[in-house]
């Protein structure tokens, strides 16, 4: 097996000369590298996540039951810009109280590496509460700042001694790591590999980012609470839970219509996925990163400066099958179509195994690629798909029937414009009993979709990336085993067919 199947090699290890003529050698520096990789992971995304989800905020705010209460501890981050303070102060009694305590700029010098590099450096001690006495306060709200508590047990023990009896908590936040990141990236490859470059690029490892979720508000609060509720929706989470007092049932239905409400749960139109950066975002991060072009530059190069390289490192198991399978031997004429069929090994792999007897008719594609994705980029996003990713495959046409021992598609499924127009050129120029091999690493099939409503941020980086291709992910072409089995129809025997993690493998053998 090649010797790329390297597990530990690191993301941005794989970078090519030809990378850096695509995208620039600004890649290659590891501080705009480190800055970028900041954005991508957190510029705009609390307020984005939020700014998506009206029915949760109106949950968020039917939750607080703000009526007839004297005092309200809210601990936020950009409580101002998201619009939570005012629809807040609009639906509370001019006589209570509102305690705010805004954490955007620690949050920063945490994402920026101003605190003190560690294994906390996203968290800290929420000492808000301290100097509040006992049973003193009404609400205790925490909205986009959960993820940053450093001892949670601490923490509620204390929100719970400061709230009233029949006081409720109320929490909003999207986690950042922990199970439901987890999660995510064990569903699709491309998602793993687009958080592995942006964590890295930052110096950091997936065990860096703070694991507070549900299951954690659950576990701290509700041996302290009369009750709780909770709820998730596209990455984002509500709990709240009542201090002693009365079961009340929860309500989360409307609120009181004002215009501060009205504002809160507005969506606000966007054009891109950086568009709401929040002020301290802006100015931590530098003025490169408000940059349109220099934005998208980066995302192209977080897609292709060696992910498919370092993915494929990854990707062992599947290798491993694919080897072990791959009937070429000593003599054999092969028709190889794929991408990076040296720089990934298939090429190197097959010679072995042909030897100098065998022929081998090698077509890489992803030269055609890039030169698709530039022209792409420069005719702009209003392009068809079909000339953004889809192509005919006219490679065997000029060879004669029953040529070919083997015909291998490593990484070349998914740019064919119809397999079903396809699969019979191929099968002309196979041998009868020949066989038919293909592995793809997928880019947005449906494993990738149901990622990207786990976690919330990871679904704000793919977007920023993406948004660079001047491609959605509803775009991306996909095939499946199914439909592949479906291409070749009865054409072959002994057919297998393996899905994982947007991985795809698929061989059969020519009636």
């Amino acid at each position: 097996m090649s010797q790329k199947q390297d597990s530990d090699v690191k993301p941005w290890d794989v970078v090519l000369p030809n990378h850096v003529e695509m995208f620039g050698p600004g890649i290659l520096d590891t501080g705009k590298r480190e800055t970028w990789c900041r954005a991508f992971l957190y510029a705009g995304t609390t307020l984005r996540l939020w700014n998506e989800a009206p029915e949760l905020k109106t949950a968020l705010l039917a939750a607080c039951a703000l009526k007839d209460v004297n005092r309200v501890m809210l601990v936020c981050k950009y409580g101002e810009e998201s619009g939570l303070i005012p629809a807040l102060q609009s639906l509370l009694s001019p006589e209570c109280e509102l305690i705010t305590r805004e954490i955007g700029r620690q949050a920063m010098d945490a994402i920026t590496g101003k605190r003190a590099s560690s294994a906390n450096r996203f968290q800290w001690d929420f000492d808000y509460f301290d100097n509040l006495a006992d049973s003193s306060v009404d609400r205790v709200i925490l909205f986009g700042s959960a993820s940053h508590i450093y001892n949670l047990k601490s923490c509620a023990d204390n929100i719970c001694r400061v709230l009233r009896d029949g006081g409720r908590v109320i929490v909003a936040d999207a986690p950042w790591g922990g199970k439901d990141l987890a999660a995510a990236i064990g569903m699709d490859a491309h998602l793993e590999g687009f958080l592995a470059r942006v964590i890295s690029g930052m110096g950091l490892e997936l065990e860096d980012l703070p694991d507070i979720g549900i299951e954690s508000m659950k576990s701290a609060f509700g041996p302290l609470l009369g009750w709780s509720r909770a709820c998730f929706w596209k990455g984002l989470y509500l709990f709240c839970g009542q201090k002693s007092g009365s079961k009340k049932r929860l309500y989360l239905g409307s609120v009181p219509s004002t215009d501060a409400v009205d504002m809160f749960l507005a969506v606000k139109p966007t054009i891109s996925p950086w568009d709401l950066m929040a002020a301290e975002e802006k100015d931590a991060l530098g003025p490169e990163v408000l940059q349109p072009d220099l934005q998208k530059n980066w995302g192209r190069a977080v897609f292709f400066s060696g992910n498919l390289d370092w993915m494929y490192t990854r990707a062992g198991n599947m290798l491993h099958i694919m080897y072990r399978n791959l009937e070429a031997k000593q003599g054999d004429k092969v028709l190889v179509i794929g991408e990076k069929l040296e720089v990934l090994g298939f090429l190197p792999e097959l010679r072995k195994l042909v030897g100098e007897a065998g022929e081998i008719a090698a077509f890489d594609m992803v030269g055609a690629s890039h030169k698709a994705y530039k022209q792409q980029w420069q005719m702009g996003p209003d392009v068809l798909v079909e000339v953004k990713h889809r192509w005919d495959y006219p490679f065997a046409d000029s060879y004669p029937d029953d040529y070919f021992d083997m015909v291998w598609l490593p990484q070349g499924v998914h740019h064919a414009r119809s397999w079903n127009d396809i699969a019979p050129g191929l099968l002309r120029v196979l041998k009868p009993g020949g066989q038919v091999m293909m592995i793809e690493n997928r880019t947005c099939p449906p494993a990738f979709f149901k990622a990207i409503e786990i976690n919330g941020f990871l679904r704000c980086i793919a977007e920023k990336i993406f948004w660079g291709m001047d491609t959605t992910f509803e775009e991306m072409p996909d095939y499946t085993t199914d439909e592949l089995e479906s291409a070749f129809g009865d054409n072959l025997n002994d057919t297998f067919s393996l899905e994982w993690k947007g991985w795809l493998l698929f061989w059969g053998y020519k009636k």
